[in-house]
């Protein structure tokens, strides 16, 4: 899992190393099932950053975590149990990191289909403990935030809370302030029309069956539950 320890670090060093935009998309499905997207778009880190580290950077990566744990089944039949089904939960999910000089363009893409929403937090769970086997928060390559999803019937909703990095370690959180310029957008795309909301933030969209929320970035690490809502669609 060393490819994927990496490119968790570069989205890390991305956020830290100049504003950027992050986007959080889910549409979900009648039948239950929803589609998940995190995209870190950091297009102007590209203007800024020299060409010697520029060299370093990934190129168009994309990674499959179903096809990487198959390649790995041997040493992964190795592992105890729990962390077998720790990264089982990671197969819905693929990671891809686009960069193109020229046109200035550069992010990284987090995004995989779901069976529900219980699927959408193991998986979620499991990519945040790739390489913190060591428990030191420092070497985390967690998200900056956690979130759990809940999605059943007629009714969504989420809970955020910092990662521990934030919480517990004084480096992590010295850097809030870096993140200050840069946004953080959701947008939920649901079957049926929204009937109710309880986030004052949320825009509701003309046809009634989205929800968008804009916030400042930093203000969202500092207090992410901000972003928490329940919402509620005619049955």
């Amino acid at each position: 899992m060393k490819s994927i320890s990496k490119i968790l670090i570069l989205c890390y060093s991305i956020v830290l190393l100049i504003s950027c935009s992050i986007r959080e998309e889910i549409t979900f499905n009648p039948e239950g099932n929803l589609t998940y997207s995190y995209l870190i778009d950091a297009g102007e880190f590209m203007k800024i950053m020299p060409d010697s580290l520029n060299k370093g950077i990934y190129k168009d990566t994309l990674i499959s975590f179903n096809n990487l744990l198959t390649q790995k089944k041997d040493s992964i039949s190795k592992l105890s149990l729990e962390n077998q089904k720790k990264l089982e939960a990671l197969k819905p999910l693929f990671i891809k990191v686009h960069q193109d000089e020229k046109k200035g363009e550069f992010y990284v893409l987090i995004y995989g289909d779901f069976t529900n929403s219980a699927s959408l937090n193991s998986a979620l769970t499991a990519l945040n403990s790739i390489d913190n086997s060591k428990n030191n928060p420092s070497n985390n390559m967690e998200f900056l935030t956690n979130s759990t999803f809940h999605w059943k019937g007629n009714v969504f909703s989420k809970k955020s809370v910092k990662s521990e990095s934030l919480k517990n370690d004084s480096v992590a959180q010295s850097i809030l302030p870096l993140f200050t310029g840069g946004t953080f957008k959701t947008i939920y795309t649901f079957p049926k029309e929204i009937k109710k909301v309880n986030n004052s933030s949320a825009v509701i969209s003309q046809d009634k069956k989205s929800l968008s929320m804009v916030f400042d970035a930093s203000e969202y690490l500092a207090a992410p539950q901000k972003t928490d809502l329940k919402v509620e669609l005619v049955k």
